[in-house]
């Protein structure tokens, strides 16, 4: 009879050892490495319908792109779902969203571009930072002494609330304090 606690090896069934800690998943290093990547993937991807976002539930960097490691090195789940699903990525080009969701990797919100064809769909959609006068940063100060706010002032001017925060606040445009 085996003890209540017995932990068995997911990729090839073998006993684990009792020194293994609680979170031990594999008989060894060797073992892990064995499990395909696209298991791997499939493992933490949430599919629903083909015109829905396919969320990445694995890790994530802080841009919010999907990531996993293979060999000690990190891969963008995206770019991974393109091979898997269009085949191979041509040197020198991105695998870019049309949904700009990073973690989405539904091979339909995907598509293949250059650096500046993603700069381009960024503009388009306007994910950038607007660049702002200094007319404006001075208007944001005013209304924020005024008692506005930074998401009043944000949704005011345009900009988001952190935006305006960080002018009302001193963080960013120090220098018209000089100016003024």
């Amino acid at each position: 009879m085996q003890p209540k606690n017995t932990k068995f090896c997911a990729r090839c069934g073998v006993q684990l050892k009792p020194t293994y800690n609680k979170t031990t998943r594999f008989c060894s290093i060797r073992c892990s490495k064995i499990v395909p990547i696209e298991i791997r993937f499939w493992k933490r991807v949430i599919k629903a319908g083909p015109g829905d976002c396919w969320p990445w539930t694995g890790n994530h960097l802080p841009s919010g792109h999907g990531m996993l490691g293979l060999s000690r090195k990190t891969i963008y789940v995206h770019r991974l779902s393109w091979e898997i699903h269009k085949g191979s990525i041509p040197e020198g080009l991105h695998v870019l969203h049309k949904c700009d969701n990073g973690s989405c990797v539904n091979p339909d919100h995907l598509f293949i571009g250059t650096h500046q064809d993603n700069m381009d769909d960024m503009m388009k959609k306007d994910r950038h930072y607007r660049k702002l006068t200094k007319e404006q940063a001075l208007l944001i100060r005013e209304l924020g002494n005024r008692g506005m706010n930074s998401v009043q002032v944000g949704a005011y001017i345009g900009v988001k609330r952190q935006t305006a925060y960080a002018i009302m606040s001193r963080r960013a445009w120090r220098h018209l304090d000089l100016c003024v």
